[in-house]
C-alpha cells in the first residue's frame, strides 16, 4: 500500500503553476496562537495518525509565493468520514483541490482548516492518503513570519519558520503536539542558481530546464513545527564528528557567500559540543542521517530537526540550537505550557559547553551570575504558564529560558550529578522520539535520587519569584561559628524556598565552603570550620537562584552585657532580633526620645527571634526595650532611616 502510494505522488508532482511578484512581508506569532483555538475543540483530527508528510514545493527566493502539494498518508484510528488538517491558508493562498485514490473529492476551507470528505469511512487502522493542491502568498500581518523573503549581500533567500503554530501557515498538516509523523519528505523546485535544504539527508537533485529539484529525506519521527525549508545562493561545506574511528557524523552547512569564513571558523569549534553532549545525554539522535546549519534572515535561532536555523554563527547561538536535537526534537514537550523542557534545557546545555570545555573556570561561573542577575531583575514570574496563546508569555526570555536553566542547575546540585545525567538520559531514552511532560522528568529526577522531588517544583515551576537572604554570623572561637539564615520571598505567593545555603568562608587566600540545608528563616547553625574564617561570601559560584547578603556580628562572649542583638534589613526599615545566651524576649516595647509608645511586640509565647517592621514610623530616633526571660531589662537606641 505504501509504495503504491508513493507512485501515485511521485506522478502529480509540481503540476501547480503561475507565480505572481509581491513585496517582503511578515506574520506575526500572535495570528498564529490567535489560531489555534479552532482546533482544540473541533476534535476531528483525533480520526486519524500521521504516518508520512510528503511536500512538493514550488519556490523561486526572487518572489514571495508558494505553490505545491501536500500528501499526508495516514493510519485511521476513528469512524468519522470527515478528515480536517490544520490550514491558515487565507486569500491569496489557496487550495485547488484534494485528491483520493486519483480523484478529486468535495472539500472545504472554513475557519483554518481544509475538511476533506471523503467517499466513506473507513476502517480502523487502515493505512490510505490524501493530497491536497495549493498555491498563493502565505498571509503575513508583522513580527515573525512562519514562509518569509529576505535578501543578503548576494541575493535573495526563503526560509520557514514555524514554531510554535506556523507550520499551517504555509502547508496543510495536522499541527498538533501529540501526533509526529513517522518520516518525511521534501521536494524543492526552485532555479538552478539557488539551492536547497531542508530535514534529513540530500537523497537527489534533477535537473528540469532552468529549474533544479532537491529531494530531502528524513526518516525520523518529526513534530510539525520543526519541519523547514530554505532557500538562496548558498555556499556549502562539511564538518566532520568522529564517535569513533569507523563512526562519523556529517554537520552540513548552507550558509550566505559573505559570512562563509566566520561561519567555517565557529561551526567547527562546535564538533566539540556534539561530542560532549553526546558523552552526556546519548548519542546525537539522528545520527544515521547528519546535523547542519541553514542561515537565515533572522537575527536568533530555530532548531529544525537536524538542520537548525541561524543568523549569525556565535557560539551560544550554535550550541543552543545543538542542545535542542536532544531536548526539543527527540523528546518534543507534549504541550506548550512544557515548553520549558525544550528552551530550559537548551540554554543550560549552553552552560554546561562553558563548565565542561571552557578551560576557565571563571567562564562557567559567570554565566550563571548573568542567568541570576537576569531573573532577580524582576521580583515575581512563573515558569509554568496556561496562556499558550500569548506567544511571546510562551517565549520569555527570563523565565522559560533563563530561569528555567537555573532551576535546572538547582535540581542538578540537589540530586547530585550521577542521578542528574543518570535520570536525564533516562527521560531522553524513554520518550525517544515522542514527547515528554514535566511530570516526566520529576518522575526520572525522582527514581534516580530517591529523593521525593515534588516540592521543588511546587515552589520553582509552579510557584514564582526567589528568596532573597540576610545571614549573619559570629564567632563562639577560632574555628567554631554560629550561622543565623534569615530569608523572605522576592513575592509574597512563597512562604519559604527549601534549597541548600551555599556560603564560603576565607582566611586570606584560603577558602572553605559550606552548604547549609536551610528549612526555615531564622535557622541557627553552629559550624565547625577548618580555618579560622576573617570573611565571608554568599552564593560563591552563584548556584543558587537567589539574592542575598552575609554580615559578621561579632564574637560572642559569654560575659556579654546585652543579650539581643538587632541588626537591620531594607535600609534600617525592618529590624531582625535575635537572644542569645539561651534566653528569650517576652516582650517590647520602642519608644520615641519624649518616652511616647510607639510600637509593641507582644508574644504568646517566648522568642528567641523575630523581626520588627518599622516602615510606618517616622526617620529619627528611638529607644526599644525588651524584657527578657529571666526579668531582665534591656534598651537600645536605635535610628530609623527615611524610606
Amino acid at each position: 500500500m505504501i509504495r503504491y502510494i508513493y507512485i501515485f505522488i511521485v506522478l502529480f508532482c509540481f503540476n501547480v503553476s503561475g507565480q505572481i511578484d509581491s513585496g517582503c512581508v511578515n506574520k506575526s506569532y500572535y495570528m498564529h496562537a490567535n489560531k489555534t483555538k479552532g482546533w482544540r475543540v473541533l476534535g476531528l483530527k483525533s480520526e486519524y495518525d500521521v504516518k508520512q508528510y510528503i511536500l512538493k514545493l514550488n519556490i523561486n527566493p526572487d518572489t514571495l509565493y508558494l505553490s505545491g502539494s501536500v500528501t499526508i498518508i495516514f493510519e485511521i484510528t476513528g469512524t468519522k468520514p470527515l478528515i480536517n488538517f490544520d490550514a491558515h491558508l487565507a486569500d491569496p493562498l489557496k487550495v485547488d483541490s484534494v485528491i483520493y485514490h486519483n480523484n478529486k473529492i468535495s472539500s472545504f476551507h472554513t475557519g483554518g482548516y481544509v475538511v476533506a470528505n471523503m467517499p466513506q469511512a473507513l476502517p480502523v487502522k487502515t493505512i490510505d492518503s490524501v493530497t491536497i493542491y495549493y498555491q498563493g502568498i502565505p498571509e503575513v500581518a508583522g513580527g515573525f513570519s512562519s514562509f518569509a523573503k529576505g535578501s543578503h549581500g548576494a541575493g535573495n533567500a526563503i526560509w520557514t519558520l514555524s514554531q510554535p503554530y506556523g507550520a499551517a501557515d504555509w502547508w496543510p498538516c495536522k499541527n498538533t503536539l501529540d501526533d509526529k509523523a513517522d518520516s518525511l519528505d521534501i521536494y524543492i523546485k526552485t532555479p538552478v542558481r539557488f539551492k536547497a535544504v531542508a530535514n534529513g539527508l540530500l537523497n537527489d537533485t534533477l535537473a528540469v530546464d532552468s529549474f533544479c529539484i532537491y529531494h530531502w529525506k528524513h526518516r525520523y519521527p518529526i513534530a510539525t513545527y520543526l519541519v523547514a525549508v530554505a532557500v538562496s545562493n548558498y555556499s556549502i561545506y562539511t564538518n566532520y564528528i568522529h564517535f569513533s574511528p569507523t563512526d562519523s557524523l556529517a554537520m552540513l552547512n548552507y550558509v550566505y557567500p559573505s559570512s562563509l569564513t566566520n561561519a567555517q571558523l565557529q561551526t567547527a569549534k562546535l564538533v566539540k559540543a556534539v561530542e560532549l553532549f553526546s558523552d552526556k545525554f546519548g548519542k546525537y539522535p539522528f545520527s544515521n542521517e547528519k546535523y547542519g546549519h541553514a542561515q537565515f534572515g533572522w537575527g536568533g535561532g530555530m532548531e529544525h530537526q537536524t538542520v537548525s536555523f541561524v543568523g549569525n554563527f556565535s557560539q551560544d547561538l550554535l550550541v543552543h540550537e545543538l542542545a535542542h536535537q536532544w531536548f526539543g526534537d527527540d523528546v518534543t514537550c507534549g504541550s506548550w505550557t512544557d515548553l520549558w523542557l525544550n528552551e530550559g534545557f537548551a540554554t543550560y546545555l549552553t552552560g554546561l559547553s562553558k563548565e565542561f570545555l571552557d578551560t576557565n573556570k571563571e567562564t562557567f561561573i559567570d554565566w550563571k551570575a548573568s542567568a541570576i542577575d537576569m531573573v532577580t531583575r524582576q521580583a515575581g514570574g512563573y515558569i509554568y504558564t496556561l496562556d499558550t496563546l500569548s506567544v511571546n508569555r510562551l517565549f520569555d526570555g527570563r523565565l522559560t529560558y533563563t530561569k528555567a536553566s537555573m532551576v535546572l542547575h538547582m535540581l542538578r546540585k540537589i540530586v547530585g550529578d550521577i542521578a542528574f545525567f543518570k535520570a536525564c538520559n533516562n527521560y531522553l531514552t524513554n520518550h525517544r522520539y515522542s514527547f515528554a511532560y514535566t511530570s516526566s522528568l520529576i518522575k526520572e529526577m525522582e527514581k534516580e535520587s530517591g529523593k521525593n522531588m515534588q516540592y521543588f517544583f511546587s515552589q520553582w515551576f509552579y510557584g514564582e519569584g526567589y528568596p532573597v537572604y540576610n545571614i549573619y554570623w559570629q564567632k563562639k572561637s577560632n574555628k567554631n561559628i554560629l550561622i543565623d539564615v534569615y530569608q523572605r520571598a522576592s513575592v509574597n505567593t512563597i512562604d519559604f524556598f527549601e534549597i541548600p545555603v551555599y556560603i564560603r568562608f576565607y582566611n586570606g587566600q584560603t577558602y572553605e565552603d559550606i552548604q547549609l540545608e536551610n528549612n526555615f528563616t531564622g535557622q541557627q547553625f553552629n559550624v565547625q570550620l577548618r580555618i579560622d574564617a576573617d570573611s565571608a561570601a554568599f552564593n560563591p559560584e552563584y548556584d543558587m537562584l537567589a539574592l542575598g547578603n552575609i554580615e559578621q556580628k561579632g564574637t560572642i562572649k559569654s560575659n556579654n552585657n546585652k543579650h539581643v542583638v538587632f541588626y537591620p534589613v531594607s535600609g534600617g526599615n525592618v529590624l531582625n532580633f535575635e537572644v542569645l545566651n539561651g534566653l528569650t524576649i517576652n516582650n517590647l516595647y520602642i519608644y520615641d526620645l519624649n518616652g511616647k509608645h510607639i510600637y509593641s511586640l507582644e508574644s504568646k509565647q517566648p522568642l528567641n527571634y523575630g523581626t520588627v517592621q518599622l516602615a510606618h514610623v517616622a526617620p529619627g530616633f528611638y529607644v526599644i526595650m525588651c524584657q527578657l526571660s529571666d526579668g531582665s531589662v534591656e534598651g537600645f537606641k536605635i535610628p530609623v532611616m527615611d524610606n
